[in-house]
């Protein structure tokens, strides 16, 4: 209630304001979306602004929130129940206030929207500056650098024989390091929902401490990569670069893609963890 006030006092406000400082013209009769309460606000503003002279009508919805069953409130303190829908002037008094509302939900929609394709990372110099799909572009550059020399020192390492025990602890480290990187850019942007995020990272930190509690049994490969795990992170890698890159190219749905494969790799990530559970629940019961 004290939020509708709030709004009321400063909406009523800055609007006749800006009439009586720019000696605007004067409305012969204005609308107020609500009651006595918003009402009374309006009214007791305008004294104020020395506008009183102009008539004031609240109006509020009947019961149900029915169309067509409005009361409307007038500044003088008659209420005017049960008018006849068929009326000209009532159906023009509804037409207006649905017409307020829906100026004002698109608006808040489009404030919304634009939100959702904005982050803090615009602020930093040199890449604020930047368009939207040049952001995109650039980060898709980004992460699937960043992906492909993740997996080829891996290859590398295992084609030259030049593993460490060092380099299989880092290297899953950083995988899960930018695949969480990117899953809080995307969940920022709006581009994935919480849950889908919850579940992928849930389960990275989940089967890493599982891995480090197998090795300290003397069973990390028991819990070698399997192949469930290898179709996750394919998906999964996939489905971060469309969403980041988010932009359809000619007759391709990037984006919806993109939200397949995500959701597809979320299915898979549960999975996976299950089975990662299961083996390791099957090799402790063989000690």
């Amino acid at each position: 209630m004290e939020f509708k006030k709030k709004i009321t006092v400063d909406t009523t406000e800055r609007r006749y304001k800006k009439i009586v400082d720019t000696d605007g013209i004067r409305p012969d009769v204005v609308l107020i979306d609500g009651g006595k309460g918003q009402l009374g606000i309006a009214v007791k503003i305008m004294k104020q602004l020395s506008l009183d002279d102009i008539i004031l009508v609240g109006v509020t919805k009947g019961e149900k929130r029915k169309s067509g069953a409005e009361t409307l409130h007038i500044a003088n303190g008659d209420i005017l129940e049960n008018i006849d829908i068929n009326n000209m002037g009532f159906q023009l008094i509804i037409q207006i206030r649905d017409e307020a509302h829906r100026f004002a939900i698109t608006g808040h929609r489009a404030r919304r929207k634009k939100a959702r394709f904005t982050s803090s990372l615009e602020e930093i110099e040199g890449i604020g500056q930047t368009t939207l799909t040049e952001k995109n572009i650039l980060g898709t550059f980004i992460f699937s650098v960043a992906a492909i020399t993740d997996w080829l020192d891996g290859y590398l390492a295992r084609k030259l024989k030049q593993t460490s025990k060092f380099g299989a602890f880092l290297d899953p480290v950083a995988d899960k390091l930018i695949v969480i990187t990117a899953l809080l850019l995307l969940l920022d942007l709006g581009r994935i929902n919480l849950v889908i995020a919850l579940i992928i990272i849930g389960r990275e930190f989940t089967v890493s401490s599982l891995r480090e509690w197998m090795a300290q049994l003397g069973k990390s490969q028991s819990i070698a990569v399997a192949f469930i795990g290898k179709l996750k992170t394919g998906a999964q890698m996939t489905a971060i670069i469309f969403l980041l890159y988010f932009e359809n190219i000619g007759f391709i749905p990037i984006q919806k893609i993109g939200e397949i494969l995500i959701y597809l790799a979320a299915l898979l990530t549960v999975i996976s963890m299950f089975y990662y559970l299961k083996i390791s629940i099957n090799a402790v019961k063989k000690m």
